[in-house]
């Protein structure tokens, strides 16, 4: 054949086919036939060594922590290692021939389809991926499997799968994300409380610097008040104590024209006494809600006519016009307040206005709704004190409204009076100089 020849070793085993004895053919001098039996070595000892082997790797198999199952395309099992009863309770024949799908939690179905038409897509391809299996006796077993595609392997002609048990580690993850989750849970409510908290107390500092603010205000006004008031208030007292002191020293030294004009300088003067006097038990009973109101059924135009009656009788020499649109003569109002009110604007539009300036008061109707205007063409309030001027005491002296005499009480009482009738009371400028200051009242 060429080359060197190859030696092969044989065991040769000689047995006496005659009876077993071991004699020669008397006719013939040759021994009685023998059978010799030479058996390839190499392949008994090749053999030998493929039964251990598959005796090792089974043991492998079968001993594993993994189960090992063999599928073909379709899904049918054609081979299951023994170890699957000791994870899920069947045996490896009642496995055999069934679809492994039949057994996945339909949850994990679709997704397991996708990832095995991806290995079938894919020859020698592997993939790796995680699934619920029915146990034999109901309950679900969570799987790890690695997923290998050897249907072209003619020694294996199928999909490949290796399982691990992964049961104990999920429940433990699963219930660590719950731990998890409630401890989250309690950080976002403790993290919630705390921003509330934050929130009342940011709430709380504000409300106390606002409170501290306004109490400053609130002080600075009270002092104002306490300085304007000890000068109003002076002054009439001083004129009583001067003439009782004079009326006391030179009664009989007296003329009878005299005594007159300091007799009205008296009644002036404790007329002007009593006027604060009531305005200060008023500005009481407001802060205190107690200020009454007696409503009914009035006429307008009359309040109004007798407030400019009494502007007169002072001695005032402005010219005020009135005009109540039609439908704006009645109203639903407690008199005397309304007519305190009416005076009020009335005396600050006479006061702030220059000698002889004509003031204008305008009443009209809008549904229920009645509007009073009291017009003039004084000097004025700045922007930013309009709104501040009906606040008690108020007295600033850049603001002109408040620099003449009074305790800085009548607009205020003027909201309290507006606001029990439902209404609001403003100020704004007139156009071509002055003021406007307009109150609205509504029937209850």
């Amino acid at each position: 054949m060429g080359g060197t020849p190859r030696r092969r070793w044989f065991r040769i085993q000689v047995r006496n086919q005659m009876s077993g004895k071991r004699t020669m053919d008397s006719s013939s001098g040759l021994r009685a036939p023998i059978v010799v039996d030479a058996p390839d070595i190499a392949l008994q000892r090749a053999t030998a060594e493929l039964a251990r082997r598959e005796t090792h790797f089974r043991s492998l198999i079968e001993k594993s922590s993994d189960i090992i199952t063999v599928m073909r395309s379709d899904g049918a099992i054609i081979y299951e290692s023994s170890s699957v009863e000791r994870f899920l309770g069947y045996t490896a024949e009642e496995m055999l021939g069934k679809n492994a799908l039949e057994f996945l939690h339909p949850d994990d179905l679709p997704r397991a389809l996708r990832l095995i038409e991806s290995v079938l897509d894919n020859p020698g391809s592997m993939v790796v991926f995680d699934y619920k299996f029915r146990h034999k006796e109901g309950p679900w077993r969570y799987f790890e499997s690695v997923c290998r595609n050897m249907l072209s392997d003619p020694a294996v002609a199928g999909i490949v799968i290796n399982s691990r048990d992964i049961t104990r580690r999920k429940l433990t993850e699963m219930e660590l994300g719950r731990h998890r989750e409630h401890l989250e849970q309690l950080v976002q409510e403790r993290t919630a409380e705390l921003a509330s908290a934050n929130l009342r107390l940011t709430e709380e500092i504000v409300e106390r610097k606002r409170a501290e603010t306004e109490l400053k205000e609130r002080a600075e006004q009270l002092s104002n008040f306490l300085a304007i008031a000890g000068h109003e208030l002076r002054h009439p007292i001083s004129v009583v104590k001067g003439y009782a002191t004079m009326l006391h020293n030179r009664t009989d030294r007296i003329e009878p024209g005299m005594l007159a004009e300091i007799l009205d300088a008296l009644d002036i003067s404790a007329d002007r006494l009593t006027d604060y006097v009531k305005e200060l038990v008023k500005a009481s009973l407001v802060e205190q809600g107690k200020l009454s109101f007696e409503k009914r059924d009035i006429e307008l135009a009359p309040l109004i006519d007798e407030a400019i009656r009494d502007l007169k009788a002072i001695g005032c020499g402005n010219d005020v016009s009135v005009k109540v649109a039609r439908g704006a003569g009645r109203t639903h109002a407690d008199p005397s307040k309304l007519k305190q009110l009416i005076d009020t604007l009335l005396n600050n539009a006479i006061k702030f206005s220059p000698d002889g300036s004509p003031v204008h008061i305008e009443a009209r109707k809008d549904g229920d709704v009645t509007a009073v205007s009291v017009m003039d063409r004084g000097i004025g309030v700045p922007g930013d004190m309009r709104d501040a001027i009906f606040d008690r005491f108020f007295q600033v002296e850049d603001v002109r409204h408040h620099s003449s005499a009074g305790l800085g009480l009548g607009l205020y009482l003027a909201r309290a009076i507006v606001t029990a009738h439902n209404g609001t009371i403003k100020c704004e400028a007139r156009p071509g100089g002055g003021s406007i200051f307009t109150f609205t009242i509504t029937p209850d």
